[in-house]
C-alpha cells in the first residue's frame, strides 16, 4: 500500500503548527502504519518517540465505557438500573424550577450516564464538589466526588437531551461501587494487564513519566503556546476521572483499539469484551428515548451517540468508512477511530488545546486520507 498521500498529511500538520504527533492505523491486529513525528520537549530539541505518553483528557471515555460494558457482562449492573442503586446519594437528585426544587419525573439510569442525557453539566469547580475536596483536605475519592454532584441541581430531566457532561466520571463511581473496585484497579485488571497496556493509568499526582510537552493555540497571537504539563481535570489523588484521567502512549492506546475493531480480542490472544457487547456500544443510543435530538461532534452530522462513543450512521459527508464505525476525541487532540466491520483501527496522538482552531476537522481529514488507501476495502468505500 502507498501510504505518501498520508505521510503527506501528517507534515501538513506539523507544518501548520503541531509541536509532536504520532498516528498508528491497525488492520486483523496488523500495523499497517505508525509514523512518529515532530518533538515532544517544550524546546524542541528531542525528538518525539513511541515512548512518549499523552493525556487522552476524553479519549478516556471510551475506555470507562468498555469498562462498563465489561462489568455488565459480569452481571454487576445493567444499563436500566437506577444510578441510585449504586449511589444513594442520587435517590434525592432535583431539578430547579422557578426558583424550588423538583424531583425529576424520569429516574436516573446508567443507560443516562452512558448517553450523557442524565442532566449535568460539565463542571468540577461547584460548590459541592469544592465542599468535599475542602473537607478532604483535598482528597476526594472517585465515588465522594460523584455523588457531591448529586447536591447540584440537574440541567434538565435524564433522558430529555444530550448534554456533553460528567456522565462517564459519575459512570466510573458506579463501576467502583459495583465491583468493590477503584476505577483505576478495574480497568487494570479488566482491560489494561490482559492487554499488556502497560503505559496506561490514572496518574493523579506529579507529572508522568515521559509525557509529551502540551500547548494550547493561541488564536489572538495565531501562535502554539507551551502551558505544561497538568491536566485540570485531575482533582485529587484518588479521584480517578472516567472522563478525562487516563494517560496512555498512542502503542498503548492502539491496543485498546485494535481490540475493539477485532471483535474484543487483542494482539495478544486475551479477549476484553465480546463482540455482541462492541455492538451494543456502537449501536446509536439516543433516537430510541432522548426527546431533543442535540447531539453534536467534531466528526459532524454523520455520527450520532452510542453507550459513551461517537458512532456512524450516514455517508452524506467523507469516505465511506461503515456504518457503526466509532470512537471519540480528546481535549488536547487525540482521537480513536475503530472500524469493526474491516477490523480496523487509527489511533491518532496530539497535545495541543484548542486544536479544532488550528487544524479545523482533522480527524474526518485523517479518516478520509486513509480509507482510500486501504486497497482490500476498495470495494467498500
Amino acid at each position: 500500500m502507498n501510504f505518501n498521500p498520508l505521510k503527506s498529511y501528517i507534515q501538513s500538520l506539523l507544518d501548520k503548527g503541531v509541536p509532536g504527533l504520532e498516528l498508528i492505523v491497525c488492520q486483523e491486529h496488523q500495523i499497517l502504519f505508525h509514523a512518529c513525528a515532530g518533538y515532544s520537549d517544550p524546546e524542541r530539541v528531542q525528538a518525539a518517540t513511541p515512548t512518549d505518553r499523552y493525556w487522552l483528557y476524553s479519549c478516556t471515555k471510551p475506555v470507562t465505557a468498555a469498562a462498563a460494558m465489561r462489568a455488565m457482562e459480569q452481571g454487576l449492573f445493567d444499563l436500566d438500573d437506577p444510578v441510585s442503586d449504586y449511589l444513594p446519594a442520587y435517590r434525592d437528585v432535583y431539578l430547579l424550577k422557578e426558583g424550588l426544587r423538583q424531583k425529576p419525573a424520569n429516574t436516573m439510569r446508567i443507560r443516562h450516564l452512558m448517553t450523557m442525557t442524565a442532566g449535568f453539566d460539565y463542571n468540577l469547580d461547584c460548590e459541592s464538589i469544592r465542599h468535599i475536596q475542602a473537607s478532604t483536605g483535598n482528597h476526594a475519592s472517585t465515588i465522594q466526588i460523584a455523588e457531591a454532584l448529586a447536591q447540584e441541581p440537574l440541567c434538565f430531566e435524564p433522558g430529555e437531551r444530550f448534554q456533553y457532561s460528567l456522565c462517564l466520571d459519575v459512570l466510573g463511581a458506579v463501576i467502583e461501587r459495583a465491583s468493590g473496585m477503584t476505577l483505576r484497579d478495574y480497568m487494570k485488571e479488566q482491560l489494561f494487564l490482559p492487554l499488556d497496556m502497560t503505559d496506561t493509568d490514572f496518574c493523579t499526582e506529579g507529572i508522568p513519566e515521559r509525557l509529551a510537552a502540551k500547548y494550547t493555540y493561541d488564536t489572538q497571537n495565531k501562535k502554539v503556546l507551551f502551558t505544561g504539563y497538568e491536566n485540570t481535570f485531575v482533582i485529587s489523588p484518588t479521584f480517578f476521572g472516567g472522563g478525562a484521567g487516563l494517560v496512555s502512549t498512542a502503542t498503548d492506546y492502539s491496543k485498546f483499539a485494535d481490540a475493539l475493531a477485532c471483535g474484543g480480542i487483542g494482539q495478544n490472544g486475551k479477549r476484553i469484551l465480546k463482540p455482541e457487547s462492541i455492538d451494543l456500544m456502537r449501536h446509536e443510543q439516543l433516537s430510541a428515548f432522548q426527546v431533543n435530538g442535540t447531539f453534536s461532534c467534531t466528526c459532524g452530522s454523520d455520527y450520532g451517540y452510542g453507550l459513551g462513543v461517537r458512532t456512524r450512521i450516514a455517508f452524506e459527508h467523507g469516505q465511506k468508512s461503515a456504518i457503526g464505525e466509532f470512537g471519540w476525541d480528546g481535549a488536547a487532540g487525540a482521537d480513536l477511530l475503530v472500524d469493526p466491520e474491516h477490523r480496523l483501527s487509527m489511533v491518532y496522538m496530539q497535545h495541543v488545546h484548542n486544536w479544532p482552531s488550528l487544524l479545523g476537522p482533522v480527524h474526518l481529514e485523517l479518516r478520509d486520507v486513509l480509507y482510500p488507501l486501504l486497497k482490500d476495502l476498495s470495494n467498500h468505500i
